[in-house]
């Protein structure tokens, strides 16, 4: 009487265990992108809760400035801060594209593509106290290709430790695979509207 059984052979068990060996590989390393990418949107929530915190004390400081001072603003210490922060004044886009330029460089980031564009107003909420001052926004898509999480994270804090004007995280993507160099083994994509502003007090 055949019951159905299966004779497997040994080269059998070994194409079992290759394959098994495979499937567990590819597992393993999509679990560590998923888990990678929670780290670094969870770092990234974080940059931005403390950026619009800064951006709050920033309105703070200018309010300050309006009640004690009217026409000798360039000798108030506070203004003075934000002018030299680049927050306050033109926006410095050659200065910007330097900046992300020789990151990549120091950080041996091997790929990074960025496109600025027009710059625009950037609209605050309706209640604020502050909206007879003209905030701007220089709208950057940024694209890493890093090596892994750990350098693009580091890339994403340095550019906001060191950039004049005040770059604000909109949202941020880490995917598996790379378009452009071989070397990158992820691609991270982010939007963000870098800031400066026309204070409203009279020259």
């Amino acid at each position: 009487m055949n019951l159905g059984f299966i004779r497997l052979q040994s080269n059998d068990f070994s194409r079992l265990r290759r394959e098994f060996i495979a499937l567990s590989c590819i597992s393993a390393f999509f679990l560590i992108i998923i888990i990678s990418s929670h780290y670094l949107n969870n770092l990234l929530k974080q940059r931005q809760t403390e950026k619009l915190t800064q951006l709050e004390e920033i309105t703070n400081q200018l309010s300050e400035v309006e009640n004690e001072l009217s026409t000798i603003k360039e000798f108030t210490p506070q203004y003075q801060k934000l002018i030299d922060r680049g927050v306050i004044g033109a926006e410095k886009r050659l200065e910007w594209i330097e900046l992300l330029e020789r990151l990549q460089q120091e950080l041996n980031v091997p790929g990074l593509q960025y496109r600025f564009a027009a710059q625009e107003n950037y609209p605050l909420p309706p209640s604020s106290p502050l909206q007879h001052h003209r905030f701007f926004s220089s709208p950057l898509s940024l694209v890493l290709f890093p090596l892994h999480e750990e350098q693009a994270a580091m890339f994403l804090t340095e550019l906001e430790k060191q950039a004049s004007g005040f770059p604000l995280i909109r949202q941020c993507e880490m995917r598996p695979g790379s378009a452009g160099p071989a070397a990158a083994h992820l691609t991270v994509d982010c939007q963000y509207d870098w800031l400066t502003l026309k204070s409203g007090i009279a020259e």
